[in-house]
């Protein structure tokens, strides 16, 4: 390679990739430097190749983002054309990744700045088509850099550049293997594709960051292709069970099969994003926390049924038997009193059974907004079930006066058992609704 091209000295090698090699070069005339991308004069007779190599340039170029790298001059010289653009200190996503399994706040951090980049490119109508964790950069504060715009195409009805990318990833296995591994279905099967595509192609990257290891890995680009379009990736928390959450459920919305059921645009996800960032001090466990946590977020929903399913019995018999409760409250409390009382606990015991049941099929069904509905109501579950922690003695002639003071304490601290289960499965400090 030439130690010079035009204005540019050339320092060390730093990639390749199927548009040719990238090289750390200085720029002579304003001292900095920059990261050279090279098509050789042989590469550059093909016209697919060029076209594509120009409109990397352009592509970027139209964007003005600070995660996203900063085109500084196109050019040839010697039938050898280059592009000069921003040069990043760090290392890529992907060299990152190969130490492990990131850190919730750092896939966060990291997570937030792709999706507004990527916002910035949707928002100009540009898709990007090869979101990878080999084309972002991280410096060592994790800023985040977005690199290669060459698949990126602008006007997502562009139907040509569609099928010859679809070509591409079957007829150049050994260049765009590691791209095919990022695609969505539909950009897999050579159809039509927009921000949703980008969006999958994100939450591809953001499993690799909470587990350490793909999610489709095909040992060739057929089987790779095959498993984007089938198979179903196990739960990211089920191979990270230190990962939050709400990431996880994140993540599983992006990767869904059917465009029309993920993120619809990228500002839904960076609202997800920020949501639980916003509230990471009271409710994102932290990493050193959820080491020490061990109940999972399966096992944390069971018991919490298991709870309502026992205070709906405890409320049915309570109604079924009001009338022996009448009695024995009468020996203790007085006639007038035990009959005002069972009142309390029969119109009580309607709104628990409500309470319960509503808070039962949220949970059931996994609805995304159970913790925040949960707390909402949660000085409601807590008046009433300290009202009904008295309940037991109304059993007083019938059952040990011990036995019924030995429930009180358990039913009085329910309540908070069960907002630590909640809390366990689902985001119970967002004051807004995760679209997931």
């Amino acid at each position: 390679m030439t130690e010079q091209i035009g204005h540019y000295r050339i320092l060390k090698k730093i990639g390749e990739g199927g548009m040719g090699e990238v090289f750390c070069a200085q720029d002579l005339k304003l001292g900095r430097n920059v990261a050279l991308k090279i098509l050789p004069a042989k590469l550059a007779e093909d016209v697919k190749r060029l076209r594509r190599f120009l409109r990397e340039a352009r592509m970027a170029s139209t964007l003005s983002h600070p995660n996203v790298t900063h085109i500084y001059e196109v050019g040839e010289e010697n039938g050898i054309h280059f592009i000069a653009m921003e040069y990043v200190e760090g290392d890529t996503l992907q060299e990152r990744i190969r130490q492990g399994p990131l850190e919730n706040a750092t896939i966060l951090t990291v997570a937030l700045q792709i999706a507004e980049a990527l916002h910035t490119a949707h928002e100009a109508r540009i898709v990007h088509r090869d979101i990878k964790p080999a084309n972002i950069m991280l410096n060592s504060q994790d800023h985040v850099k977005i690199l290669d715009f060459g698949l990126a195409k602008q006007d997502w009805s562009d139907r040509a550049d569609i099928d010859q990318l679809s070509t591409d990833a079957y007829t150049q296995a050994g260049t765009l293997l590691g791209t095919v591994q990022y695609m969505s279905p539909e950009q897999a099967l050579g159809k039509e594709v927009d921000q949703r595509s980008d969006i999958f192609s994100l939450g591809l990257v953001l499993y690799e960051m909470a587990t350490g290891q793909r999610a489709f890995q095909g040992t060739n680009v057929t089987a790779t292709i095959a498993q984007i379009l089938t198979v179903q990736p196990k739960s990211p928390q089920s191979l990270n069970p230190n990962l939050h959450s709400a990431i996880n459920r994140i993540i599983e919305k992006c990767l869904r099969k059917d465009p029309n059921t993920r993120y619809q645009r990228v500002n839904e996800l960076i609202r997800d994003l920020s949501s639980i960032r916003e509230g990471e001090q009271a409710n994102l466990i932290s990493d050193q926390s959820e080491k020490e946590y061990s109940l999972s977020r399966s096992v944390a929903r069971t018991l919490f049924i298991a709870l309502q399913v026992m205070y709906l019995v405890f409320y049915l018999c309570a109604l079924r038997w009001s009338d022996g409760m009448e009695s024995s409250l009468a020996n203790l409390l007085g006639t007038r009193a035990a009959s005002y009382l069972v009142v309390a606990y029969i119109l009580t015991a309607v709104l628990g059974i409500a309470l319960r049941l509503h808070m039962l099929f949220l949970v059931m069904w996994d609805h995304v907004s159970a913790g925040v509905q949960f707390r909402k109501v949660f000085p409601l579950i807590f008046a009433l079930d300290a009202f009904w922690a008295f309940a037991p003695f109304g059993l007083l002639d019938k059952v040990p006066g011990i036995f019924l003071m030995a429930c009180v304490p358990p039913l009085v601290f329910s309540p908070f058992s069960q907002r630590t289960l909640i809390r366990a499965a689902y985001d119970l400090h967002s004051s807004r609704r995760m679209s997931i």
